[in-house]
């Protein structure tokens, strides 16, 4: 069996598009996400603590921004 590596590794430019946009916005306002930005745990908990919350329902947004 041959196993072939990508040569590149990381977020697709939409993800990490998204990402900045989120950072940019929380620390200009308290921000919260509408449904998962991503779907891995630590890049998650990296924007957790950096102020922005997570909601799956529009009813459990608490920020003004969203």
């Amino acid at each position: 069996m041959k196993i072939i590596r990508a040569e590149h590794l990381g977020m697709c430019f939409g993800v990490r598009d998204a990402i900045t946009l989120a950072l940019e916005t929380a620390n200009r306002e308290p921000l919260t996400i509408l449904g998962d930005l991503v779907h891995n745990e630590t890049v998650l908990a990296e924007l957790r603590t950096r102020g922005i919350q997570f909601a799956q329902h529009p009813a459990n947004v608490t920020t003004r921004t969203v």
